[in-house]
């Protein structure tokens, strides 16, 4: 069961502004990146050509969970995250007819298609069983949530109804997902459900814009909200919607150790990109990924 206990690791009070960080010099973009199961190590991908996006200046970087040691492991694909057992990658690879989903052995640096050859939003994400969940549209159809194992089958839809659904996530313990749904109203809502799809639950606030959905420390979700453009911030709620703080730092998005005693999180001045790491209480925040 997910607590819904107030807590304040890393963030600020709800009516406090988050901090401004310095990004630059260079126009870098980093596209996602997130903490291995055992919060050790992370993955991030790095784009270092950001003014003309070429796709094959798009790393995929693996470094200590403080950024030492960090590698090159592949190119050219997107959104790389963990599978459950630490030992691959699954990512997004664009293709001639859309996008394919697929798994990347980081030993033997081995890709292996899953076959799906769906066209995917916002990436996928694996549980700590090596269930896959990942938002796709069928042909004539609203985009979904779906299900599936970590070599393509047993695909399952998990969600219905009016309106796209983007960026599932799971929890760390694997058993919730939180996604947010877009009617097209500008309105955008956080929904958390169980692994088959039951117990929908609205965890936002309907007057707001709310979208970037990431499970925190103690059960608690994280997403931006704003009313506007320039009143975004990261809140942090528990199961029940209650804000219970706002993340300390100004960020484009921010993934928490499965752990949950550090974060990763990237800002932007609209132009450049900077990537940093910091502890669960918000101390030490270190830029990384230069």
């Amino acid at each position: 069961m997910l607590a819904s206990l107030a807590i304040a690791i890393a963030f600020a009070s709800p009516q406090s502004s988050p901090k401004v960080l310095p990004v630059g010099p260079l126009p870098t973009a980093f596209l996602a990146y997130g903490f291995s199961p055992n919060s050790k190590r992370i993955v991030y991908s790095k784009l270092d050509d950001a003014v003309n996006f070429d796709p094959k200046k798009r790393n995929i970087w693996i470094a200590n969970a403080d950024g030492s040691n960090a590698r090159i492991v592949t190119s050219g694909v997107g959104r790389p995250e963990w599978t459950g057992d630490g030992a691959s990658l699954i990512y997004i690879k664009p293709t001639a007819t859309g996008d394919d989903l697929c798994r990347f052995d980081i030993a033997s640096k081995t890709e292996t298609s899953l076959g799906l050859n769906l066209v995917v939003g916002g990436g996928a994400r694996c549980s700590k069983t090596n269930r896959i969940v990942f938002a796709a549209r069928l042909t004539n159809r609203e985009q979904q949530c779906f299900t599936c194992t970590l070599d393509g089958q047993d695909v399952r839809q998990i969600t219905f109804g009016r309106g796209q659904a983007f960026d599932p996530v799971w929890s760390p313990d694997g058993t919730k997902i939180a996604y947010f749904r877009e009617l097209g109203d500008g309105k955008d809502q956080i929904w958390v459900i169980n692994p088959d799809g039951s117990n929908p639950l609205r965890i936002s606030d309907p007057a707001k814009h709310n979208y970037y959905p990431e499970f925190g420390p103690n059960g608690s979700v994280s997403y931006m909200s704003h009313l506007t453009k320039n009143s975004q911030s990261f809140l942090l709620h528990n199961m029940r919607g209650r804000t219970l703080s706002t993340f300390a730092y100004r960020t484009e998005s921010i993934r928490w150790s499965p752990d949950g005693k550090r974060a990763i999180f990237a800002v932007s001045d609209g132009e450049k990109m900077a990537l940093y790491v910091c502890n669960a209480d918000g101390s030490g925040p270190k830029r990384i990924g230069q």
